[in-house]
Protein backbone atom coordinates (compact mmCIF):
# COMPACT_ATOMS: atom_id res chain seq x y z
CA UNK A 1 0.00 0.00 0.00
CA UNK A 2 1.34 3.40 -0.96
CA UNK A 3 1.19 6.00 1.78
CA UNK A 4 0.42 9.48 0.49
CA UNK A 5 2.50 12.35 1.95
CA UNK A 6 -0.66 14.30 2.83
CA UNK A 7 -2.01 11.33 4.83
CA UNK A 8 0.85 11.30 7.31
CA UNK A 9 1.69 15.01 7.47
CA UNK A 10 5.17 14.79 5.95
CA UNK A 11 6.82 16.67 3.13
CA UNK A 12 8.80 13.76 1.74
CA UNK A 13 8.69 10.00 1.35
CA UNK A 14 11.88 8.06 0.60
CA UNK A 15 12.56 4.51 -0.54
CA UNK A 16 15.82 2.59 -0.76
CA UNK A 17 16.10 -0.10 -3.43
CA UNK A 18 18.88 -2.41 -4.55
CA UNK A 19 19.89 -1.41 -8.11
CA UNK A 20 19.08 -4.88 -9.53
CA UNK A 21 15.49 -4.84 -8.17
CA UNK A 22 13.76 -3.65 -11.35
CA UNK A 23 10.26 -4.66 -10.21
CA UNK A 24 10.43 -2.49 -7.08
CA UNK A 25 11.86 0.41 -9.07
CA UNK A 26 8.96 0.21 -11.55
CA UNK A 27 6.42 0.34 -8.69
CA UNK A 28 8.08 3.44 -7.26
CA UNK A 29 8.32 5.17 -10.66
CA UNK A 30 4.67 4.41 -11.48
CA UNK A 31 3.73 6.09 -8.20
CA UNK A 32 5.67 9.27 -8.94
CA UNK A 33 8.91 8.61 -7.07
CA UNK A 34 12.05 10.02 -8.70
CA UNK A 35 15.53 8.53 -8.64
CA UNK A 36 17.64 10.87 -6.55
CA UNK A 37 20.94 9.04 -6.47
CA UNK A 38 22.96 6.00 -5.48
CA UNK A 39 24.55 5.34 -2.12
CA UNK A 40 27.62 3.27 -2.89
CA UNK A 41 28.36 0.33 -0.59
CA UNK A 42 25.62 1.58 1.70
CA UNK A 43 24.55 -1.54 3.57
CA UNK A 44 25.24 -5.20 4.23
CA UNK A 45 22.61 -7.50 2.71
CA UNK A 46 22.32 -11.08 3.87
CA UNK A 47 23.79 -13.39 1.24
CA UNK A 48 24.93 -10.49 -0.95
CA UNK A 49 27.56 -8.74 1.17
CA UNK A 50 28.03 -4.99 0.90
CA UNK A 51 25.62 -3.52 -1.67
CA UNK A 52 24.72 -0.20 -3.26
CA UNK A 53 21.28 1.34 -2.73
CA UNK A 54 19.34 3.60 -5.05
CA UNK A 55 17.36 6.34 -3.33
CA UNK A 56 13.92 7.33 -4.64
CA UNK A 57 11.97 10.28 -3.28
CA UNK A 58 8.48 11.75 -3.55
CA UNK A 59 7.72 15.28 -2.35
CA UNK A 60 4.27 16.35 -1.21
CA UNK A 61 4.09 19.06 -3.90
CA UNK A 62 5.06 16.58 -6.65
CA UNK A 63 2.40 14.14 -5.48
CA UNK A 64 -0.25 16.87 -5.38
CA UNK A 65 0.69 18.20 -8.83
CA UNK A 66 0.68 14.78 -10.48
CA UNK A 67 -2.68 13.80 -8.97
CA UNK A 68 -4.29 17.15 -9.86
CA UNK A 69 -3.19 16.63 -13.47
CA UNK A 70 -4.57 13.08 -13.47
CA UNK A 71 -7.98 14.05 -12.08
CA UNK A 72 -8.37 16.94 -14.56
CA UNK A 73 -7.64 14.64 -17.51
CA UNK A 74 -10.37 12.13 -16.56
Amino acid sequence: MLVRPCQVGVNRLQAEVMPANDASKRVLQKNGFMLEGTLRQATVWSGKGVVDLEIYGLLKEEYAASHTALSSSI
